[in-house]
């Protein structure tokens, strides 16, 4: 099992601080939004114990990037969305189709095959 102790973790801080040293000054906003992302999970691991074992809520897609992921039209994967053909959810007035729906449906399509 790994050691994520702080003290296992300090030889990879100490090479990091390194490489800010020599990094372009371009690139610094990008690195300290990074930073703070890491900051704020650990703030909120040192104030809930139990905040690791909470899953990140599933990603919704929208009409258009799951029609990017079928490659079809936008039209299509609304229509199919509005006949119920593709399993969709609204959020406000916005269609939303989950990432696990829009993979099971692919599935399912795939074991039907193409002769319908």
């Amino acid at each position: 099992m790994p050691d994520h102790s702080a003290a296992a973790l300090r030889p990879h801080l100490a090479a990091i601080e390194r490489a800010v040293a020599e990094m372009p000054a371009e690139e610094v906003p990008a690195l300290v939004g990074e930073l703070e992302r890491l900051k704020l999970a650990l703030l909120a691991r040192q104030s809930t114990p139990s905040v690791a074992a909470v899953e990140e809520p599933e990603r919704l897609l929208s009409i258009e990037e799951a029609a990017g992921i079928l490659a079809v039209p936008k039209s299509r994967v609304a229509e199919m969305a509005r006949r119920r053909e593709i399993p969709a959810l609204k959020v406000g007035r916005y269609p939303r189709i989950r990432v696990s729906t829009l993979r099971e449906w692919i599935e399912r399509n795939e074991e039907i095959g193409l002769d319908r």
